[in-house]
């Protein structure tokens, strides 16, 4: 796994001297006033400090009470809107004519957004793509989730938990995150991969990776180390990509490697659609879907699959915190069979 792969010579967005809007609302988004204080049209749900400081809470609450279809503007990123209630988060996630996904699921660059500039084909993702072309890919991934594949690594799942638990120290203090939340994740990233399991701790860091905002101390310090590592990952994948052509076997990177309609796939193609599903499996929340119309970014809160594998940790952890919520959600036979949810999402 020590090839490595060249970075695209035409893609600004690998570029180390660009600036990211991710980057931008960190600079700009600390220490700002509880909801109540602030003027309307100055909250910004795109403000990762409120995540960070568990308080985005109230600004939601404003957003949804006040201005459900809310823009901000940012020099990065451009004009965007937060769609902040359910019914329309629903809508727009299931009207891709009108809402396409073509331009990127989050916040990116406004020369996107604007037309200026193309999505790169090459860092194309599936889940950044609209029907038919979504639809094909998505099919070869399908069976991943599907109850039969479960069943065929079922034990091994079983197996590797027992030990992690087995393993958890008595009587002593321990890191619960590191140990387990993020252990018991990647180990089934791993599984579902079919993923060195020496390298397994890869795969936590490439995810870390790619929404770290470059800075002294921080988990990437450059923008040049952020890019640097996941053209390491790119390499990685290749490797193993390249390894399972010709395979039968039940793990994710051999489903695309053969699929045909994922199997010509370019290893940048290859890191987006990677990228997408280990991101599906981490124990944090994912970033807000972006919708573009118009050429025009709406971001409303994240939908997540409920097929996605760990993947209601969100719901869990927001219906414990709000039981009023959890015995509404409930009594809604309709949400509850819907085949996606509406969960927690930080930029």
């Amino acid at each position: 796994m020590t090839d490595t792969v060249d970075t695209p010579e035409d893609n600004t967005f690998f570029a180390p001297n660009v600036r990211t809007p991710e980057m931008e609302m960190a600079e700009l988004g600390g220490d700002v006033p509880t909801a109540a204080d602030l003027d309307i049209a100055d909250i910004n749900p795109a403000n990762p400090h409120l995540f960070r400081d568990d308080r985005w809470q109230d600004h939601f609450a404003r957003l949804r009470a006040e201005d459900p279809v809310h823009f901000n503007e940012l020099e990065t990123a451009g004009r965007y809107w937060s769609i902040t209630r359910y019914d329309d988060v629903r809508a727009v996630d299931g009207d891709w004519e009108t809402f396409s996904s073509a331009k990127g699921i989050v916040l990116g660059n406004k020369e996107v957004a604007t037309g200026e500039v193309e999505l790169p084909q090459a860092i194309t993702p599936f889940i950044s793509m609209d029907p038919p072309t979504h639809t094909e890919q998505r099919k070869t991934v399908r069976s991943v989730s599907a109850p039969s594949n479960i069943r065929n690594i079922e034990p091994m799942i079983r197996e590797r938990t027992a030990a992690l638990l087995d393993e958890l120290p008595e009587g002593e203090t321990f890191d619960w995150v590191d140990t387990v939340s993020i252990e018991l994740t990647t180990l089934m990233l791993a599984t579902l991969f079919d993923f060195p399991m020496a390298d397994r701790r890869k795969l936590t860091r490439w995810s870390d990776i790619v929404f770290a905002v470059p800075e002294p101390g921080g988990v990437v310090e450059t923008q040049q180390q952020k890019i640097d590592e996941l053209m390491e990952c790119v390499a990685y994948f290749s490797g193993l990509w390249d390894e399972r052509r010709g395979g039968n076997g039940f793990d994710l990177v051999t489903m695309l490697a053969n699929g045909e309609d994922t199997k010509h796939m370019t290893p940048m193609e290859q890191l987006g659609n990677v990228h997408h599903d280990r991101q599906c499996a981490r124990p944090q929340p994912v970033p807000r879907a972006v919708r573009q119309a118009q050429g025009r970014p709406w971001a409303p809160v994240g939908v997540r699959s409920r097929g996605d594998p760990l993947g209601d940790a969100p719901v869990v952890h927001a219906t414990h915190r709000h039981p009023r919520h959890r015995a509404r959600w409930e009594a809604d036979q309709e949400t509850r069979s819907d085949p996606h949810v509406v969960h927690l999402g930080q930029p």
